[in-house]
């Protein structure tokens, strides 16, 4: 949503934002199967493209590391999602190809909290639903995976 200068922020153009912030602590353990986070989902309409922003706080350690991704109702593509790691974990896959299946990337962690931001386009199809954050665990273990609270999953729909 682009507002140009002298133009009017309305409340129809709010209307096309969509946005969800994480309140309290998530963690994982013993599962390396992504599963939707318990807050990060966001619900938008059919037929609709919108640009995506993730802003995850995480911390694991180098094992099990942190395996991310997205997910959404059927029809619903992907565009080239754009990872960055923070000073304390390092990326296991820096873009993801477009496609309509669950697309994941994994990042190392260190022990320590570190930020994580993915970008990219979302385009929907003929089905509204949910658009999802999914996390795990990269290798099922006993130490816990943590996505902080103040975490935050945005999108925008283009005019």
């Amino acid at each position: 949503m682009a507002v140009q200068s002298g133009q009017r922020l309305t409340p129809a153009r709010l209307n096309r934002i969509y946005l969800a912030r994480k309140t309290v602590d998530e963690s994982v353990v013993n599962n390396a199967t992504v599963q939707d986070d318990d807050q990060l989902q966001v619900s938008v309409p059919a037929n609709s493209a919108f640009r995506l922003r993730l802003f995850a706080v995480h911390t694991t350690p180098a094992t099990p590391n942190l395996r991310i991704g997205f997910a959404g109702p059927a029809g619903v593509s992907f565009g080239r999602l754009k990872f960055e790691a923070g000073p304390n974990a390092s990326l296991q896959v820096g873009v993801l190809a477009a496609g309509s299946a669950p697309s994941t990337g994994g990042v190392t962690g260190t022990g320590a909290d570190s930020p994580l931001e993915v970008i990219g386009v979302v385009t929907t199809g003929a089905t509204a639903g949910l658009i999802r954050f999914q996390w795990s665990q990269s290798v099922a273990n006993a130490a816990a995976a943590v996505v902080r609270a103040g975490s935050f999953l945005e999108l925008v729909q283009f005019d």
